[in-house]
């Protein structure tokens, strides 16, 4: 069974050549070769790249010892230092697997960790796949 596993903020540097970051950026280029679609956005390359994650959560998951795909969630609700979810506002989350990931549960064990997290809050996801960027609407919530 696939498992997702939050990564602490300071254990992240997005210019490292070594480390989550470097295998975040493999598992990007990755998606984007079999997708021909970048799987984020400019805002949330450039948050990461930037910022870290100051302002995100991020959470791994792994298929023996390479990162199979993670998920990222940024917004009012997301970031360091904020323990209990932060305000109302909600997340956005970026989930991308890895194409020799695909099919294994990889993306329902880092949904279900992005929910176990901030699933009181609205919680919106973006695809930015083969078919374009979609905004699919908002995800399910845990019962509160």
């Amino acid at each position: 069974m696939t498992s997702a596993t939050a990564v602490a903020p300071s254990a992240f540097d997005w210019g490292s050549e070594s480390g989550v970051a470097a295998e975040l950026r493999r598992v990007i280029d990755a998606a984007t070769g079999a997708d021909g679609r970048a799987p984020l956005n400019e805002a949330a390359l450039l948050d990461l790249r930037h910022h870290g994650l100051v302002h995100a959560d991020l959470w791994v998951a792994r298929s023996g010892d390479r990162l199979a795909g993670f998920a990222l969630a940024r917004g009012a609700g997301a970031g360091a230092g904020d323990g209990e979810g932060g305000t109302t506002d909600g997340v956005e989350v970026d989930l991308v697997v890895g194409p020799s990931a695909r099919g294994q549960g990889v993306g329902a064990a880092l949904a279900d960790a992005v929910l176990d997290r901030h699933g009181r809050l609205p919680v919106s996801a973006w695809s930015h796949g083969p078919d374009g960027p979609v905004y699919p609407g908002t995800c399910r919530t845990l019962p509160a």
